[in-house]
């Protein structure tokens, strides 16, 4: 299904647009626009079955957790929704989808080693910190947050390797990142080999020696390629 020639990015584009068409009827802006990555990999983890999104937009998928009370379907990410001028596009959503996929089809990992928006349930006060979890059943952990556009991906490479510098004993509110401080909080428990950030056309991979920065890497890790 990921044969040559296709123009990916067309083709997510219109995919993405025919879905949002059926939720509210009204045209659809994809800013910031798809990278050619992403929308190969967003759409070849549609077509692996990886997730799938339903009538209202819901993404249902086994990474992300499941339904929570009453429901019957996962409401956990929502790629489309109401706003006061109408509707917009989850955009982060799109890429967060996109770098799941790919994690899968490129670096090697199992989808059932992956977890999407990590909630209480097992984090408690960190809840959401990150949006992507992998853990393997070996010793190695690794965990990344996504950003919608390269502005928000700066920004939190930044913030990280500020928070990384400063140390354990600096709190959020004495933090000149405090918007992505959780991320480094998280790591703070979590205490991953390796934490990586990803928006569209941007990524970046530290590892981890404890809460310091021992090597960044361009590239998010392969499975079978740890040391």
């Amino acid at each position: 299904m990921h044969e040559k020639g296709r123009d990916w990015t067309k083709e997510a584009e219109r995919f993405i647009s025919d879905r949002y068409s059926l939720i509210c009827n009204q045209p659809i802006s994809i800013r910031p626009p798809l990278h050619d990555l992403e929308a190969q990999y967003f759409l070849r983890g549609f077509e692996a079955g990886f997730f799938s999104i339903d009538q209202s937009g819901y993404v249902q998928s086994t990474m992300l957790p499941g339904p929570s009370g009453k429901n019957t379907k996962q409401k956990m990410m929502q790629l489309t929704w109401r706003v006061p001028r109408g509707w917009t596009l989850f955009r982060e959503g799109v890429c967060q989808l996109a770098t799941v996929s790919s994690l899968i089809l490129r670096y090697g990992w199992r989808k059932e080693d992956i977890s999407l928006e990590p909630t209480k349930r097992e984090f408690k006060g960190l809840a959401y910190g990150v949006d992507i979890l992998i853990r393997d059943g070996s010793s190695q952990r690794i965990c990344g947050e996504v950003k919608r556009d390269r502005s928000e991906f700066r920004r939190l490479v930044e913030g990280f390797r500020h928070c990384c510098r400063e140390g354990s004993e600096h709190q959020k509110g004495q933090c000149k990142f405090h918007r992505n401080h959780s991320k480094y909080e998280f790591c703070k428990e979590f205490k991953p080999d390796y934490f990586f950030a990803v928006a569209p056309g941007e990524q970046i991979c530290f590892k981890m020696a404890g809460l310091n920065i021992e090597q960044e890497l361009p590239d998010l890790i392969y499975r079978d390629a740890r040391v």
